[in-house]
């Protein structure tokens, strides 16, 4: 064990793999919380350690188990984001094979897979992973969520912004790896870096998690809805889900800088000037919110343009994934169903009617795109969580 002193933070904690684990006396589901996977990022694990602190002798209060674990120790240790590769990158086995040595970070991944295997191999209880993250701009906080019905439950019991279809943008982060497991897995973003509400905001979330996947009992009743109440204030009452329309992709060794003054959830309008690139500007694509500006050194991830979605749209996807009308896809002229389980392969130039928001609503993701096709792939485990036992051979067979 190791302590670590903060400086924005102005906190010390013991930095360890696994921050704490609680093991409740009754039956119950298993919540993972996971802080640090960016080392720049301390305000997860510190809300973990506190949280787990609080509850350490109330075990008879607590149904399942919990567990904290630290994500990128030794970049915590050093403060920066990574030390050779994003550990939160490198979770689809291509990245360590396509000339991307990440050889530390590889060795933390390994050490993480070792213990939600144990994890994983300890219950026959439904198992949720939580990754807590903040960002370099200022920000009111938001949830991201891999889109399925299951996960869109849990994600409405928490009063902030929810973030849909990032895992279509971004490869190999552990929410993604997770999720093609049958993972429910959120991310929860509580701020900024260095701003001491992101410990307050990671702390609210914590406890409102335990208390509506059911591992608190209700004398917590009236703690909980205090922190309720300050993460609602805290993200000004908005909980209006957004689509990810657009990723700004940093290249390894392009000059990129941020133009100053961006903050999450700022209105941007297409053309708009946003940053520089070997100094040459970046504009708006799109018309929209930005989200994660990047203000940092590290990172391969400039900003990301999203978008408002209406929350009849979120009714009529609900109604149409309980009814199963993904199954008459195929039927359609340009569609086709691909070689692999649930996967329809789209000709472009015949379904232009088609927007990719049409395969949006059924659930479907954008794993491929060349020439005039588009691949989509319906995700797993839409509507029903996955058994113990499927997630332990899924996890074996990705492991």
């Amino acid at each position: 064990m190791s302590q670590k002193q903060t400086l924005g933070l102005n906190e010390v904690y013991n930095l360890e793999r696994i921050i704490g684990q609680i093991e409740g006396e009754s039956l119950g589901p298993t919540l993972i919380f996971v802080g640090g996977l960016h080392g720049n990022e301390h305000s997860g694990v510190i809300a973990i350690q506190k949280v787990l602190s609080r509850l350490a002798n109330r075990r008879k209060f607590i149904k399942g188990n919990i567990y904290g674990l630290s994500g990128n120790i030794r970049a915590l240790q050093s403060n920066v984001r990574f030390i050779d590769k994003d550990l939160n990158r490198i979770w689809n086995s291509d990245h360590e094979t396509n000339g991307y040595p990440s050889p530390y970070e590889s060795i933390e991944k390994v050490e993480i897979l070792s213990v939600l295997e144990k994890i994983i191999n300890s219950t026959n209880e439904l198992i949720y992973l939580f990754d807590l993250h903040s960002t370099s701009s200022n920000s009111i906080p938001f949830l991201v969520v891999a889109d399925t019905i299951r996960n869109r439950k849990i994600a409405k019991k928490i009063p902030v912004p929810v973030i849909l279809g990032l895992e279509e943008k971004m490869d190999g982060t552990l929410f993604s790896f997770l999720s093609s497991i049958g993972f429910s897995t959120l991310i929860f973003e509580a701020g900024q870096h260095d701003d001491p509400m992101s410990i307050r905001n990671h702390e609210a979330f914590i406890w409102l998690m335990l208390s509506k996947m059911g591992i608190l009992d209700k004398q917590f009743k009236y703690e909980v809805e205090s922190y309720r109440k300050k993460l609602q204030a805290n993200s000004g009452n908005k909980t209006h889900h957004f689509e990810v329309r657009h990723r700004y992709h940093i290249h390894n060794g392009e000059s990129f800088s941020m133009n100053p003054g961006f903050s999450n959830f700022q209105k941007i309008k297409k053309g708009q000037k946003l940053a520089k690139s070997e100094n040459i500007d970046i504009e708006a694509v799109e018309s929209g919110k930005i989200l994660m500006p990047r203000y940092q050194a590290q990172g391969e991830d400039g900003f990301l343009i999203v978008r408002r979605v209406n929350k009849i749209w979120i009714f009529i996807s609900w109604i149409l994934r309980l009814s199963r009308m993904d199954v008459l896809l195929s039927a359609l002229p340009g569609i086709k169903r691909g070689d692999v389980s649930n996967t329809f392969v789209i000709n472009r130039k015949i379904t232009k009617i088609y927007p990719m928001q049409i395969f949006h609503l059924l659930g479907f993701k954008q794993v491929d795109k060349y020439d005039n096709v588009l691949v989509v792939s319906k995700r797993d485990f839409d509507i029903h969580s996955p058994t113990p036992q499927q997630i332990r051979q899924r996890f074996l067979a990705k492991r």
